[in-house]
């Protein structure tokens, strides 16, 4: 009886599911290449034009009627495995590429799908709680049940994490977005940027505990911004705020008022307006501090004197928010620091002001930044990676590593 109320509470979970997403009635087209999930499918899309591409929606913003029909006669892990299985088939590609790494099914798409080549691209910092890694311990590369051809990660460090758990090729490529953005040439000098992460959700769980947004983010802004707004009434220096909410959503207000309150308004805010703003404000200052923001490391990348105060780990004791997780650095270095010490910051502050752009790519240089995140204007290794990729092989012959 249990069973039978289980499989019908799930079935109108189902039913209601489908009811409320965008259907389409038509077969999607054969295509050489598929795009898995259609989250950052606007920044892929410049680097596909040359091929034919169909893209799977696998958030239940549309849901196609003759997939899902075709789909109830296949088997799979589940009834969403068996029709991301069915729409794979229908379109046949020759790639499967996903903007979205920590996306679990994905990694066994190249069993399932053996003429078909994947590749994920990495859209953001990986951490080991409320993440993918701590799902991934439980697998190993050896033992050939996740496979992705082509890993393309924002540094070795984070592609040597994969490895250990997905088979295949790891292409440490940087960020897709932060690459694809010409870089702002004109530097606003005695500016401090500060890197928002501001969020409008309740919390999360992490490590097997709830935190809330005030738990979580709050004390750490707070003693940030607190050292930020003295250094700069001391050192003559301007504070702007790069937003996360761009300026018509309804949660930049909030943003705003939240970040007034903690530096009693001494603070300006870069207005966002699209996916470029946030780094050409970043670009603009003459120096960027983050907390442990993918931005943050991005700024770096990109040649801005940037400042990473990751002690988020100093409250919580967690793995994964020290300076470039899942890489092995020293707790202090020349521009970060993992511990909440006011005089550290400081150094690390007058060092970056005193600097210039060659010493700053220098000092890059000498700590071996690119394991955390390489810099690659124009995705010039990426367009390469997808030609080669979709490029006839003689028999036999296998694709270069890159």
């Amino acid at each position: 009886m249990s069973l039978s109320i289980g499989w019908l509470r799930k079935s109108i979970r189902d039913i209601s599911f489908i009811w409320k997403c965008k259907k389409c009635w038509m077969l999607p087209k054969q295509a050489e290449i598929l795009i898995y999930d259609a989250n950052g499918r606007e920044f892929l899309l410049k680097y596909l034009s040359a091929w034919s591409v169909e893209t799977l929606h696998v958030r239940g913003e549309y849901i196609n009627i003759p997939v899902l029909l075709d789909s109830l006669l296949r088997r799979g892990r589940s009834r969403a495995d068996s029709y991301i299985n069915a729409y794979i088939a229908r379109v046949n590609p020759k790639l499967i590429i996903t903007f979205v790494d920590n996306n679990s099914r994905f990694y066994r798409l190249s069993r399932e799908f053996p003429e078909s080549k994947t590749i994920f691209l990495q859209n953001g910092g990986r951490g080991y709680y409320a993440d993918i890694f701590e799902w991934l311990e439980n697998y190993s590369s050896t033992d050939g049940e996740l496979h992705v051809d082509v890993m393309g990660t924002f540094g070795s460090a984070v592609a040597a994490k994969y490895s250990r758990s997905i088979g295949g090729l790891s292409a440490p490529l940087g960020s897709l977005k932060s690459n694809q953005i010409q870089k702002w040439p004109k530097i606003e000098k005695e500016v401090i940027a500060f890197i928002s992460q501001y969020r409008t959700n309740n919390g999360f769980t992490m490590g097997g505990r709830f935190f809330s947004f005030k738990e979580h983010f709050e004390p750490v802004d707070r003693m940030v911004l607190g050292f930020l707004v003295q250094y700069a009434k001391k050192r003559s220096k301007k504070l702007k705020i790069v937003q996360r909410f761009s300026n018509n959503s309804a949660n930049m207000k909030s943003e705003q008022v939240y970040f007034s309150r903690l530096t009693n308004g001494f603070c300006e805010f870069y207005e966002s307006c699209d996916n470029t703003s946030s780094y050409h404000a970043i670009d603009k200052s003459e120096v960027t501090v983050g907390i442990d923001s993918t931005l943050a490391y991005e700024s770096a990348a990109r040649g801005n004197k940037t400042a990473l105060f990751p002690i988020r780990t100093h409250w919580f004791q967690l793995k994964s928010w020290t300076f470039g997780w899942p890489g092995n650095f020293p707790p202090e270095g020349p521009f970060w620091t993992n511990n909440p010490d006011l005089k550290k910051f400081e150094q690390i502050l007058d060092t970056l002001f005193s600097i210039d752009e060659s010493q700053w790519w220098k000092m890059l240089g000498t700590v071996g930044y690119d394991k955390i995140m390489k810099y690659d204007p124009g995705n010039s290794i990426l367009q390469s990676l997808i030609k080669e990729t979709l490029s006839p092989r003689g028999k036999g012959q296998k694709q270069k590593p890159i």
